[in-house]
């Protein structure tokens, strides 16, 4: 989390769950009050390494349980999101997302999922607290 490296760091060792290949193995993020966070910081950015540089005409999201919040997918061929390219970005909706990429900007070795704003849980979420992420499988072909 750009600003504020500890906040979710309780939560970074399951991160590799995100790309295990098992969807019903999922990351989560805290839960927040609000979708920005809680107002504890302004975006989360989660990084693939591909092993090659690649095209990618597309980046699948799966395992969500929430809708709304805003994201933002960048491609570029190091791991500083300031030198990547924007090629796509929404909101989430349903258990899946599939992102198609603009395919002017779409080689690198990197893609990076950019959380601007958190979506509500659809389930299993605190009442009190009903934003925050849930991912079983981030991936890029």
């Amino acid at each position: 989390m750009p600003g504020n490296q500890k906040l979710n760091a309780e939560t970074d060792d399951t991160l590799s769950k995100m790309i295990d290949g098992n969807p019903a193995s999922v990351y989560n993020t805290y839960s927040y009050t609000t979708a920005n966070f809680g107002g504890f910081a302004s975006n989360m950015v989660f990084i693939l390494e591909l092993e090659d540089e690649s095209k990618i005409s597309e980046v699948q999201l799966d395992g969500l349980n929430a809708s709304g919040g805003s994201y933002q997918i960048l491609i570029g061929d190091s791991e500083d999101l300031g030198e990547a390219n924007s090629v796509a970005n929404g909101s989430f909706t349903g258990p899946s997302l599939t992102v198609p990429v603009n395919e002017e900007q779409a080689t690198g070795q990197y893609v990076f999922l950019n959380v601007t704003e958190l979506p509500r849980r659809a389930s299993g979420a605190n009442a009190s607290r009903p934003f925050g992420l849930q991912i079983g499988e981030f991936s890029a072909k």
